[in-house]
């Protein structure tokens, strides 16, 4: 089965539903309650259903805000594989030196 057909299965348009209703129908990024809403996973599991998530992970967004996410989330995946291409570090590397400077900053370093 393919992501699109399991986006029309039964399990998932009730997991959608759940998440729409908690969020009140509004988009968590703009607020907007008008526009095409969507639900974003935040995360995947190989071989893990898109309704087997958990909802901590799902969370819903207006049409516009789900895209610029995505954008977001491609611009980052191609910012660390040039980090990665360029320096040699592996992708947990550059992960745990992304936690450091994360910690510096909030430390106030």
């Amino acid at each position: 089965m393919t992501y699109s057909e399991k986006l029309k299965d039964p399990h998932w348009q009730k997991k959608r539903l759940d998440i729409m209703q908690r969020d009140n129908f509004t988009c968590r990024v703009c607020g907007d309650k008008k526009k095409t809403l969507h639900v974003h996973h935040v995360k995947y599991y190989k071989y893990t259903e898109p309704w087997e998530i958990n909802n901590e992970y799902l969370f819903t967004l207006c049409e516009k805000c789900h895209n610029n996410v995505h954008a977001i989330e491609n611009e980052r995946h191609t910012l660390a594989s040039q980090i990665i291409d360029k320096t040699g570090m592996s992708e947990f590397e550059l992960l745990i030196r992304a936690y450091k400077i994360i910690e510096e900053y909030n430390n106030g370093a």
